[in-house]
């Protein structure tokens, strides 16, 4: 804790990268104090945006497939990247081009509770092998920094990357999603696979944690069975399928499961007659 207090003290454009398994609603907290209290701009890893409250006025938005380009190009150029809980697989590092073995030595600080992750891609000048619970607990004791025009800059690419786009003709997603963020907070939004899921990743703002149920490694047909369990599991919140027609035909027979049992999820397919084409 000491060496990181010492590069964050050094650092005029630091970024806190969050991710992983296994958070707690104390987890999501205490990132939010860390955050504050460090004037940390926060970036999400691939899947993960429900890590930190997507309307805060430090969160810089999420790094996987279909990332904002200007968000990616800051994050190249940050001088210190605090990873915390994500293992800095391919998605949510960009193809692994995120950052190079150069910057990793310099400037990586990399804290996980896998140690096989550790070093696993990048050596990293730090590397600390800890839970989300203790390590958000130790960095909430690092001295305060005061909070710079980097954190504005990262903050401001944000929300100019969630206005909704506009289409020329037939359903614009950004709208569709726009319509389904007047949800509860607590609402449950679960994906598949697909290049439909970039407009709910983009547009949909996650203000709690345990809000997004989507899976990491790409596989299709995961939206449809995770937002039936997440319906029967928590009846007093509405769980919402976003799925492409592909996507949600490979579940389509769990509908009976939703019958039998009383599932109250709404499903909102995109279809656009193919598979594998936006």
């Amino acid at each position: 804790m000491a060496e990181l207090a010492a590069l964050l003290a050094a650092a005029a454009r630091p970024v806190l990268m969050l991710g992983g398994p296994r958070w707690e609603e104390v987890d999501f907290e205490l990132a939010r104090q860390v955050a504050e209290r460090l004037s940390l701009p926060v970036v999400t890893s691939w899947r993960r945006k429900d890590r930190f409250d997507n309307l805060h006025p430090l969160y810089a938005g999420e790094l996987g497939l279909g990332a904002n380009p200007a968000l990616v190009q800051a994050v190249k150029g940050c001088d210190l990247l605090l990873v915390l809980g994500a293992r800095l697989t391919e998605n949510a590092t960009q193809g692994y081009g995120l950052i190079d073995p150069a910057f990793a030595a310099r400037a990586l600080v990399h804290i996980c509770g896998d140690p096989e992750a550790l070093g696993r891609v990048w050596q990293p000048r730090l590397a600390i092998h800890a839970g989300v619970t203790l390590a958000l607990a130790a960095l909430a004791t690092l001295p305060p920094r005061a909070a710079t025009g980097w954190v504005e800059e990262l903050a401001a690419l944000h929300r100019a990357w969630v206005q909704p786009t506009e289409v020329q003709a037939g359903v614009n997603p950004a709208e569709v999603i726009r319509q389904l963020s007047v949800l509860p907070d607590d609402t449950v939004f679960c994906n598949g696979a697909g290049n439909f899921a970039a407009w709910l990743h983009r547009f949909h703002l996650h203000r709690r944690l345990c809000t997004q149920l989507a899976p990491t490694s790409g596989a299709m047909g995961y939206g449809v069975p995770a937002g039936i369990a997440a319906s029967l599991l928590l009846p007093d919140r509405q769980a919402v399928v976003v799925a492409g027609d592909g996507d949600f035909l490979m579940a389509a027979g769990e509908l009976a499961t939703v019958a039998h049992e009383g599932a109250k999820t709404l499903f909102v397919v995109m279809d656009n007659g193919q598979y594998g084409r936006s």
